[in-house]
């Protein structure tokens, strides 16, 4: 069976399958999965069809439009032209977007096609959504790009937009088994998507395949491209105080990969403060959260879950020069990490603890993933491994800010390598 991905909807466009057909396909696939999976808060039947029309009438925009024909889908935290936003809450805050996020926008003005809105959980919070995980309906698909994370899982689309403001595109990736970006800090403009964190929330991208990743990553720093490297990668591999937190199992893996590729991997068992990284992260969002969410926990408490009450209350209990002075704190560490890039290509640690969690009444822990998005370094999944259970385990690729492009490339080489071992 292929994986939905850019290479394979295109061989059918190469056919001279339509435009057209080829989304009403997918929308019929889609159809009959959403019911099952919980995927979709809306399907843009109309509005799909209406732009696949419309790019069927310009056969000559297929060499003007990198993304031509290929269609996506966002989290329903981000804006979409006459679409609804509803942001997983309950509260009566929903509207019918004016206009597009500006992801949204670049990915419409390079000739790909939005399908519709991914579930989210709660305002991008904690409280779980209806999503299942196609790898395995029992278990979380983590959150809170929980949709968004699923219908690529599902081979139902090769490309969904999330957004992290802790571990909600890592973590879902991994419990799902696909591949995924959470970029440097503020590389895809927020314009139009929930703010529930500004100085952590970012914008990212979930697909069946790096190439794909890589294509769409391109698009939005297209003056910094990847080259080829000939010597081998220097990877190190964190190994002390939070990777302690990771089951077993995922500790043996890792230890496998370092063995089996000890030309390109250095273990790392220093203390880098990992840990306070969590706690300072868990802070700046409960700070940010509160003054964000201040009104609409007063005009609709009922409406909100227990779990963004309890996070709002811990920001108000955080004075302004403790949040100032983490924002410092943060700085510092970001500048000792980097002094660690000097020595290392990328770091490597796990995605997550371990496997999708069985159940539904939580999305798992993100604090693997946390520190990264504090940091504001560029981080891709890789859906190497399975649990126990036989449900998906990642691990993540971890870049100096601002080299996503070629921490994308060399994820790659990293992948196939990786893919070998396991053979």
């Amino acid at each position: 069976m292929h994986s939905v991905t850019f290479k394979y909807l295109r061989s059918y466009l190469n056919e001279g399958v339509s435009c057209e057909a080829l989304i009403s396909q997918i929308l019929k696939n889609i159809d009959e999965q959403d019911a099952r999976l919980g995927l979709f808060e809306y399907i843009a039947h109309h509005e799909a069809l209406s732009a696949a029309i419309s790019l069927d009438k310009a056969p000559n925009l297929r060499n003007e439009l990198p993304l031509y024909g290929m269609p996506f889908a966002a989290k329903d935290i981000i804006d979409v032209a006459h679409m609804p936003t509803n942001f997983g809450s309950k509260a009566p805050i929903g509207y019918m977007a004016r206009s597009d996020a500006a992801v949204v926008r670049k990915l419409r003005s390079l000739g790909a096609i939005i399908i519709g809105k991914t579930v989210t959980t709660e305002l991008a919070f904690l409280e779980p959504s209806r999503t299942l995980n196609p790898r395995g309906t029992a278990y979380t698909p983590g959150g809170s790009s929980s949709g968004s994370a699923a219908v690529v899982s599902a081979d139902l689309l090769p490309l969904a937009i999330g957004t992290q403001t802790g571990g909600s595109i890592i973590r879902p990736a991994s419990y799902c088994g696909v591949f995924a970006i959470k970029p440097s800090f503020s590389l895809i403009d927020r314009f139009g998507v929930l703010s529930q964190s500004p100085s952590l929330d970012t914008v990212g991208l979930i697909a069946n395949s790096l190439d794909d990743l890589s294509e769409v990553i391109d698009v939005f720093c297209p003056l910094s491209l990847s080259s080829p490297r000939n010597e081998t990668l220097k990877i190190g591999m964190l190994q002390s105080d939070l990777i302690l937190h990771a089951d077993e199992y995922v500790l043996d893996m890792l230890n496998t990969i370092q063995t089996k590729n000890s030309d390109m991997i250095t273990p790392v068992k220093e203390n880098l403060g990992l840990e306070d990284c969590v706690s300072l992260r868990n802070d700046i969002n409960n700070f940010e959260l509160n003054e964000k969410f201040f009104d609409l926990l007063n005009e609709h408490p009922e409406d909100i879950s227990s779990q963004i009450h309890q996070a709002a209350k811990a920001g108000r209990a955080i004075s302004n020069q403790d949040y100032f002075g983490a924002l410092k704190t943060v700085v510092s560490m970001r500048d000792g990490f980097m002094r660690l890039f000097e020595k290392y290509d990328y770091l490597v640690m796990p995605s997550t603890i371990g496997e999708a969690l069985l159940g539904l009444s939580s999305t798992g822990s993100s604090i693997f993933n946390g520190p990264w998005t504090l940091m504001g370094f560029p981080v891709v999944n890789l859906p190497i491994s399975k649990g126990p259970n036989e449900m998906p385990v990642g691990i993540q690729l971890i870049g100096p800010t601002m080299c996503d492009q070629q921490l994308l490339f060399d994820a790659k080489r990293f992948w196939e390598k990786l893919s070998q071992d396991s053979r």
